[in-house]
């Protein structure tokens, strides 16, 4: 045995041996702290100072560790690619999902909870298809899109009845797998009968035959946008992009060419495997280029590509606004206010296809676009190696680096240099002591669309969140957690927003319209369909557009669902009151000024309890003699209308439990 096994360590914390004065003596007992005897021992195994260096989780980065890995040695930013135990990262980024993280308290987290889900083929169509019918002007970029199975007799009977009314008419119809990436699961047919039925569901959309060719290739646009904030919003797009072309010449759809993807299909996942598919370091020519280039060729063409650029951020902004209720919902389901937890930021990929008038059409969008700025490349038989894409590395490294100094703790950085306003600000690293100053790049490849650019423009789409906080009032505690309404919750939110009544909507209606909703919206097989799931938000949205109709009716269905959402935010600011005003719905002010003159000459002065500003409740749905009653139950009991019982601390009250007057 050597003398190293025979060494008998002591305790790490021991009592002092030395003797110490009184004063030093008073402080060490105060401070309850021992002996560091073997300080080399216990070096690594004490909590370590925080720096003022950004710290960055890597360990979920997985396909884009590469190109964030990069971007962190640039900035002279501290990585943990197996993670951190003793103190929280500033950053978490994850490849997949925003349940990749575990339990994070705070920090910032690549993605938003519920995203993956949310732009889904099906969901983003839902989600278009509330504000198309709203304002269908502004929501022409989408194509017309059925869910097959579900919809599948009335995808059959439109294309009969245009056949029937324009013989001309021979579209061709592409199917795309509701869950599919990378082009996988995608085919063309000409007729509604050629759709193959298996247990996936699917979207269906008129295949736009006359895109915009180069080179007689059709090609796509990938444009990346970060959306850095919900609460509040705040949407960034990336100054580049990537055009992805196909690799056989572009023929319009016949029987003969139906299957030939490289003709069709702009997807890189597919194109990469032909083998007229060119890998080049240059950004003007190749399979896959740069956007700024293509934009280049198309204005030497004479396109007006501001215009173009125009249109690409409304529609990016447009859609953000239409999935954004819901993704609220998932994030205070993960997040509770009061309850400690990170906030959110992802990049986002848009599928843009442009026409022959240079229209611009949304195919899909990405939650988690590629950002492998790598591709295999086989140097022998059989035998591939990595070698770095230019034209990737090009783009993607300064979307990452723009989009990490953009979300970084500002406390963590020294100085910040202004430079355009629509642009995020020029940022320097603290000064470490082993460090010099890292000096980062001048300009950002990103700029902020949103509010700076189009808020004033285009805040007015936002009304459906108004929407999704009433759905959030009303989930209950299991909706909560499963952002699915049940139909406690949905009587709930008709009995607080006294939507029930004899002669408009009774409680069985209520009941009938929430079961056919489901039935609607549910898109499980008819097997696993289960009634207890609950209602998704966009179901509710469905439902409460018929509400809307039913006792607002309008032509214009915007000032319909205006109405509703004022009356059901009135009534809810009002759901604490157990009786009189609590029931009475509210209207404007100039409306019930005039019931109020004549409550005035019958009673004199009316209860100051039914006013509220800005609005005025409507007595003539309360009859007087009701008001006469009221009046004498409250001086026989001598109990004010404005019991603080405990039902009304938690939101409810006594009137929940019987339909109003």
């Amino acid at each position: 045995m050597n003398n190293m096994d025979e060494v008998k360590l002591e305790p790490i914390l021991t009592r002092p041996r030395r003797q110490m004065s009184d004063s030093k003596q008073k402080k060490w007992n105060k401070s309850g702290r021992g002996k560091i005897e073997h300080p080399q021992l216990v070096k690594a195994a004490l909590p370590r100072k925080k720096t003022s260096i950004v710290t960055v989780d890597t360990s979920k980065a997985k396909s884009n560790l590469d190109v964030v890995r990069s971007c962190l040695r640039e900035l002279g930013w501290r990585e943990y690619p197996f993670g951190r135990r003793d103190f929280p990262c500033d950053i978490y980024w994850n490849t997949a999902t925003y349940q990749d993280s575990g339990d994070v308290c705070s920090g910032k987290v690549n993605k938003f909870p519920g995203m993956s889900e949310l732009l889904n083929k099906i969901n983003l169509t839902r989600a278009l298809d509330l504000l198309t019918q709203l304002v269908p002007e502004e929501f022409d970029f989408y194509p017309e899109t059925w869910f097959l199975p579900q919809q599948y007799f009335q995808f059959s009977a439109t294309v009969k009845s245009r056949m029937e009314k324009d013989p001309k008419y021979s579209p061709t119809f592409i199917v795309k797998p509701d869950e599919g990436s990378q082009g996988e699961g995608i085919y063309l047919i000409k007729d509604p009968v050629d759709y193959v039925m298996n247990q996936r569901n699917h979207v269906v959309q008129e295949y736009l035959s006359k895109p915009l060719l180069i080179e007689r290739m059709k090609f796509d646009l990938r444009v990346y946008v970060v959306l850095a904030s919900i609460e509040p919003l705040e949407i960034y797009i990336c100054k580049d992009g990537l055009a992805r072309f196909c690799t056989v010449p572009y023929s319009k759809p016949t029987w003969k060419n139906l299957d030939e993807h490289y003709m069709h299909l702009t997807n890189y996942s597919l194109n990469k495997h032909s083998s007229t598919y060119v890998h080049t370091d240059s950004e003007d020519n190749g399979s896959k280029r740069s956007l700024t280039s293509v934009l280049r060729q198309l204005e030497d063409s004479g396109y007006n590509v501001t215009h173009l650029c125009t249109e690409i951020e409304r529609l990016i902004i447009k859609t953000t606004l239409a999935i954004a209720p819901e993704l609220k919902i998932h994030y205070r389901a993960a997040v509770p206010i009061g309850k400690a937890g990170p906030t959110c930021f992802q990049i986002l990929g848009f599928d843009i296809l442009l026409l022959e008038d240079l229209k611009p059409i949304l195919l899909e969008v990405n939650s988690g676009p590629s950002l492998r700025i790598d591709y295999e490349q086989e140097v022998a038989s059989g035998v591939y190696e990595r070698v770095i894409s230019a034209i990737d590395d090009e783009i993607k490294h300064p979307l990452v680096r723009d989009t990490l100094l953009l979300i970084a703790p500002k406390n963590k950085l020294k100085k910040r240099v202004k430079r355009d306003a629509n642009s995020i600000e020029t940022l320097e690293s603290p000064i470490e002591d082993d460090q010099e100053i890292q000096k980062y790049p001048e300009e950002s490849c990103l700029e902020q669309i949103f509010p700076a650019k189009y808020g004033p423009e285009y805040n007015w789409l936002r009304i459906l969140e108004r929407v999704s906080a009433i759905y959030q009032l009303c989930l209950g505690v299991k909706g909560t957690v499963s952002c699915k309404m049940g139909l406690t919750g949905f009587r709930a939110f008709t009995r607080r927003c006294k939507l029930t009544s004899q002669t408009e909507l009774s409680t069985a209606e209520i009941d009938i319209l929430y079961i056919e909703l489901m039935k609607k919206w549910d898109m499980s097989p008819d097997k696993d369909r289960n009634l207890t799931q609950g209602l998704c938000y966009q179901g509710f949205m469905e439902g409460f557009l018929q509400i809307a109709h039913k006792k607002f009716p309008s032509s214009n269905k915007l000032d319909t669902v205006e109405q509703l959402i004022d009356y059901c935010e009135s009534n809810l600011e009002l759901h604490n009151y157990r009786l009189g005003s609590s029931i009475l719905p509210r209207v404007p002010l100039t409306k019930a000024e005039r019931r109020m003159d004549e409550l005035k000459n019958i009673y004199g002065n009316v209860p100051s309890s039914l006013k509220r500003p800005e609005y005025f409740l409507d007595y003539q749905s309360f009859p007087v003699e009701s008001l006469r009653n009221h009046r004498k139950h409250k001086s026989r009991t001598g109990r004010s209308n404005h019991g603080n019982s405990e039902k009304a601390k938690e939101g409810f009250s006594d009137s929940d439990d019987h339909e109003p007057h």
